[in-house]
């Protein structure tokens, strides 16, 4: 294909995965009216899936838009693409295990929201890349951040929704009917043991994530651990879930400061991600990372 094609069919992709997202979203949010429909969820997981293939589409087209075909994992724009990915995926098959359905809405607006974020870093596919670039461990490094956000994602709904249960049993109220009327809804401490079977299945990846990166380092510059801003906080986020699961699994700790801490944790992914490159631009800080802007 030519450079004009690919680049209509990355447009195409671009707008196509916003728009599945979108329609995702309100067809199983409006499951909550339309209680005894059974293909508003169907459709809305139908749509759910039409946007990873406009993700993927996106990702082949920048692929052979270089002067040499290269996997495009190069960008901010790129992995939010990827990112976004792993929460649908996560989704997807979560909701397989458990009755997700009723969080579709706020999760894919999570999901919405972070490829909002990585387009206004979007930048046309550049000819060449650095040389530090060039390294297979780049691309196992992309993977395992795909496999441990975007469950962490959806951990972060499950905990958010956790927690508004446990305020709401805490008063003496009936629960929330975090159900689509299909299956009961589901108690704060289900969704609490969601939440923590989730954080429990991305924390090797987060740790994998961690360790790719320092063989990626070393491999391009030099050094395994430069301290460069978006390692330090990595690192941290890194400590925050395992302090999660050591007080979960060791001190037996549960209920709403285990979610607020699955939470908490999200709120730092987000800030390793975005949040340092925000602040390294704003105060002109230089580190191994800044290519990532």
């Amino acid at each position: 294909m030519d450079h004009a094609t690919l680049h209509s069919i990355e447009m195409l992709g671009l707008r196509g995965a916003f728009a599945a997202l979108v329609i995702s979203a309100v067809l199983y949010g409006a499951t909550y009216y339309f209680r005894a429909s059974k293909a508003l969820p169907r459709a809305g997981a139908a749509f759910a899936v039409l946007s990873l293939v406009a993700l993927v589409a996106i990702l082949f087209a920048r692929a052979f838009q270089a002067d040499e075909v290269r996997i495009p994992l190069t960008s901010l724009f790129e992995f939010s693409v990827c990112f976004v990915m792993g929460i649908v995926l996560a989704f997807l098959v979560a909701s397989l295990k458990w009755n997700l359905r009723p969080l579709a809405p706020p999760i894919l607006v999570v999901a919405t929201a972070v490829y909002w974020l990585g387009l206004r870093g979007y930048q046309e596919v550049e000819p060449t890349i650095m040389a530090a670039l060039h390294s297979y461990w780049r691309n196992i490094h992309i993977l395992t951040a795909m496999l441990s956000y975007g469950p962490l994602a959806v951990a972060f709904v499950t905990g958010l929704m956790a927690l508004r249960q446990y305020r709401v049993e805490a008063a003496g109220k009936a629960p929330v009917p975090v159900s689509d009327g299909e299956e009961p809804p589901l108690t704060a401490d289900q969704l609490d043991e969601i939440t923590y079977r989730i954080i429990a299945f991305s924390f090797p990846w987060l740790t994998a994530l961690i360790v790719t990166g320092a063989i990626w380092a070393e491999s391009a510059w030099g050094t395994w651990w430069a301290w460069d801003p978006k390692e330090v906080w990595s690192m941290i986020t890194w400590i925050i879930y395992a302090a999660y699961l050591h007080t979960r699994l060791v001190r037996k700790w549960k209920g709403m400061t285990s979610s607020a801490v699955a939470v908490g944790g999200f709120a730092l992914v987000l800030f390793t991600w975005i949040g340092v490159n925000w602040i390294a631009k704003v105060f002109k800080v230089e580190g191994l990372h800044t290519y990532g802007q």
